[in-house]
């Protein structure tokens, strides 16, 4: 394949589940693979890279902020984290800052406001 991704992994259950993590195994012919995951906070991410890399070889971080399911509206993650920019950026930031490898955000439009889109991807480089 050119590129793999996992199934969106909730930070908080992949960090309290070893039998979840235990499930997630990759092969040379994954690869490149992106680790997908699905978090709310700068903290539970940074666990979820630390315990990820520990146990599976991934390329990259996936942080899913385009999930519009009502779970995800449950959990405070994917696009119901929209308008939280300062936290956004606070979990970009801090994986990027702390761990080698790279991440990329997974966003949505903001219906009819072209502008505000790229505001907010530009805040997110």
């Amino acid at each position: 394949c050119e590129l793999g991704y996992t199934p969106m992994m909730n930070c908080n259950v992949f960090n309290r589940s070893k039998k979840f993590r235990g499930e997630l195994t990759t092969c040379q012919e994954d690869r490149p693979v992106f680790a997908q995951f699905a978090a709310h906070s700068a903290t539970d991410l940074l666990q979820s890279v630390d315990l990820m890399t520990s146990e599976v070889e991934v390329d990259a971080i996936d942080l899913n902020l385009g999930c519009p399911q009502h779970i995800a509206k449950r959990g405070l993650y994917g696009s119901f984290l929209q308008d939280d920019w300062p936290r956004i950026y606070t979990m970009v930031r801090t994986v990027a800052e702390n761990r080698r490898l790279p991440i990329c955000v997974k966003i949505r439009v903001f219906g009819g406001d072209d502008d505000k889109t790229v505001a907010y991807a530009k805040m997110i480089q």
